[in-house]
């Protein structure tokens, strides 16, 4: 049944799951969509390689490939620009008034002629640097793509328009021509293209996890036991994702792989509990009722924090990260059933264990007990001491450099891939011959009715535009204010003293005219006129100096015209990294104060083995945020859920050491250091294997062609080393702290490795004190 519910699944590249739908930025730009181009747009440059485009043969080839991105579904067809389309149109002053005509007129003849003509137009239409490049060898088809086709009303399909365009490029790039498409479309298929090297990583890693395994286990019935029920979870996700509708996208196709990872994390603690009863001589059945009875409630509690842990990216209003939050709660759903339930009952035909000593196990002739012994003695007051402290430094010195972390993209071009990708290099190509960029903010000024025909809000207008252009890292600016100056030069016969605004409403309107709606310059009644302002790049910088010089102007600069905030691509950044700002902090909130009181009711209910828990994952988390820094990862949506995510896998460690130790005191009545060394020695190697398998198998992320896998593989794995790090070292020193009060109150509590206590003594002796206690101790 889950095998025919993954049939339902489906890719899901929409625009609109991209982006926080209620940031005020996303709402202007849904607001005026009709007339302003939007984020998700195409470009398609096509170069001469020898010579320029002023060809027959290289004209011909671009009205070709004009149709068939005409053709394309969901391209909206008003919106497409090139030298061949009619709303591409030069003006000119002449006898008797202007003429306008487009730029390659209907009665174009492929002669040497008629190719004048089109160059003598470009010049005229001023298309040098915008829609042709500054050498003539290169020029550009811009089309905007909808999310619904208008003529099927179905959702675009994103791969399939990427795999159309590949098309494109395959027809007409050449010998003697070069093909560069940049744009939302081919971003969506160039991810979706890398990201299938996610099944050959998750092959690699299910490789690596059953050579581990079966090293671990030292036998193959309980590996493939293992490896089958953590197998049959991802199955499961797929499935109940499929039934409730859910989609693949780029960034949610990992959590099927985050999903086996828990898995096999979890069943190792079954599979390690069910040997050592085996070697204790228990029947398979005895031994695996009391893994399940032992590990119950431990792996439940941890299961649930992680469940609460990935519920908390359902608060960050960015659709791709909330289904995230929902694919990873159903795979930890079906975690629960086939770990804790299905792999107990497969282990009962697990008849003995091997027989071979186990390195790792206490008393073995491999020396395991001298580690457990050497581990636990981090406990020791002295030894604590000077690993709290330096604990404390290395986050303090982490907490000083996560502060100089970018929010948003730190490079330039599409950061999900790799500089050296295919879509980067077309970028690049297209960015160092044109003056405009696929990087554009959109500020949308709105006055009165027929605004534009009054002078002084025209002037103001222009001021604003005059004002960007100023700002560091501004290729060019187009408004309607510079439309209306152009024009009046054109009328005087391109003299460029007359580059100025009319004053006279006539004269304005005479100009306007010329400047129809289509051209997203105005709209038709004249008070709504975006200014559209073309960057050097995409970097975190760049647009929050762009936003900051906008707010600035409209604060001291009150005026006519009110500035809305933003459309473009680049407005949708902002939104976004505006969201990801306010988001971060609720959401860590959030996730720490869910697995606390999680923990908190799995840990018998003791505060201060909540806390001994939790404190490690704080660390890890500044250490993240240093790594970022470090390595040059901007927070962004695919990076913003890694905190989430490694909080609520590492909280796994500590919970089953702890409530091990827990028990170890309580119900045996050792004392302090022998308890750790127990629960080390039955837990702990577990612990240490889960992490390094989990390290092991995410690391191979770092050799995607996807640069914000690769970041997600390195960051992951540096999280789960000192997760499990800090819940073999650090979380002992913690404990050591917070129960020494334990020792004063209780004299009969000792550390040495040979004393124990009675039970009752041992569990006195793990609840809080009483005022009385308190004041003795």
């Amino acid at each position: 049944m889950a095998l025919a519910a993954t049939s339902r699944l489906y890719i899901d590249g929409s625009f609109a799951k991209q982006v926080p739908l209620e940031h005020p930025y996303i709402r202007t730009l849904f607001k005026h969509e009709a007339f302003i181009a939007g984020p998700n747009q195409v470009t398609i440059g096509l170069r001469a390689k020898n010579g320029t485009i002023y060809s027959p043969e290289f004209l011909a080839t671009l009205r070709k490939a004009t149709d068939d991105v005409f053709f394309l579904p969901g391209v909206n067809r008003t919106t497409l620009r090139s030298l061949w389309t009619p709303n591409v149109r030069y003006t000119i002053s002449v006898e008797g008034g202007l003429e306008a005509n487009p730029v390659i007129p209907p009665a174009y003849t492929p002669t040497s002629v008629g190719v004048e003509l089109v160059r003598r137009n470009v010049l005229r239409a001023d298309l040098i640097g915008s829609l042709v490049s500054r050498d003539a060898s290169a020029t550009l088809i811009v089309a905007e793509l909808r999310d619904k086709d208008p003529q099927t009303g179905l959702p675009v399909d994103y791969v399939d328009t990427a795999r159309r365009l590949e098309e494109i490029r395959a027809r007409y790039a050449k010998a003697d021509v070069d093909v560069h498409i940049i744009g939302y479309a081919p971003l969506v298929g160039a991810i979706v293209s890398g990201g299938q090297m996610v099944l050959l990583f998750f092959g690699v890693s299910v490789l690596v996890t059953l050579a581990l395994v079966r090293w671990y286990a030292g036998a193959w019935k309980p590996t493939l036991m293992l490896l089958l029920t953590s197998a049959s979870t991802v199955i499961w996700q797929l499935g109940l994702t499929g039934l409730v509708g859910g989609g693949l996208n780029p960034l949610s196709a990992i959590v099927p792989f985050l999903i086996f990872a828990i898995s096999v994390s979890h069943g190792i603690q079954v599979v390690s509990m069910q040997l050592e009863g085996l070697r204790e001589g228990l029947e398979a059945v005895q031994a695996s009722r009391r893994a399940f009875r032992q590990l119950w409630a431990p792996g439940m509690s941890a299961l649930a924090a992680n469940v609460v842990g990935f519920g908390t990216l359902l608060l960050i209003p960015v659709g791709v990260i909330r289904d995230i939050a929902l694919m990873a709660i159903l795979g930890l759903a079906a975690v629960s059933i086939c770990k804790l339930t299905t792999l107990p009952l497969l282990l009962t035909w697990v008849r003995s264990a091997p027989t071979r000593p186990d390195a790792l196990r206490e008393g073995s002739a491999g020396g395991g007990g001298r580690l457990w012994r050497a581990l636990a003695r981090t406990a020791n007051p002295r030894v604590a001491a000077g690993v709290v402290a330096f604990a404390v430094l290395l986050g303090a010195g982490a907490f000083f450099v996560a502060q100089h972390r970018i929010v948003g993209d730190t490079q330039e071009g599409a950061s999900e891939l790799r500089s050296d990708s295919t879509y980067n290099a077309d970028v690049r190509a297209i960015v160092s011959r044109f003056d405009l960029s696929s990087d554009v903010l959109v500020v949308v000024a709105t006055g009165k009715t027929d605004a534009c025909l009054d002078y002084d809000t025209m002037r103001h207008l222009d001021r604003m535009a005059a004002t960007l252009s100023a700002t560091p890292g501004v290729r060019s600016v187009v408004s309607l204010a510079s439309a209306v100056k152009g024009l009046n030069a054109a009328w005087a016969e391109g003299n460029p003293k007359h580059y100025a605004l009319q004053r006279g409403e006539g004269l304005l309107a005479l100009s306007v005219d010329y400047v129809p709606a289509g051209t997203g310059l105005r709209s038709l009644d004249c008070k709504v006129m975006p200014i559209y302002v073309f960057a050097s790049d995409h970097k975190a910088e760049t647009i929050t100096r762009l936003i900051d010089t906008v707010k600035t102007f409209a604060h001291e600069h009150p005026g006519p015209l009110q500035f809305e905030l933003a459309a473009g691509p680049l407005g949708v950044s902002a939104a976004v990294n505006e969201t990801v700002v306010s988001a971060q902090w609720s959401m860590l909130l959030w996730v720490f104060l869910s697995v606390a009181v999680v923990s908190w009711l799995g840990l018998q209910r003791s505060w201060r083995a909540t806390v001994v828990v939790l404190l490690p994952l704080v660390l890890v988390t500044v250490l993240a945020d240093a790594l970022m820094v470090v390595l040059d990862i901007g927070l962004k949506v695919a990076t913003l859920p890694v905190a989430a995510l490694g909080v609520g896998i590492g909280v796994d460690y500590g919970v089953y050491i702890f409530s091990r130790f827990q028990q170890a005191r309580s119900e045996e009545g050792l004392a302090f250091l022998p308890a750790y060394q127990k629960a080390l020695s039955e837990t702990g190697r577990a612990v240490i294997f889960t992490g390094a398998t989990l390290s092991i198998s995410v690391a191979t992320w770092a050799f995607s062609p996807l640069r914000y896998q690769a970041d997600l593989g390195i960051m992951l794995t540096v999280m789960f080393v000192f997760s499990m790090l800090g819940a073999i070292v650090v979380s002992p020193a913690l404990a050591r702290f917070l129960y020494w009060r334990e020792a004063g109150a209780n004299p009969s509590f000792r550390d040495d490795e040979g004393s124990s206590v009675d039970s009752a003594s041992a569990a006195r002796a793990m609840e809080p004190l009483s005022r009385t206690e308190a004041r003795h101790a």
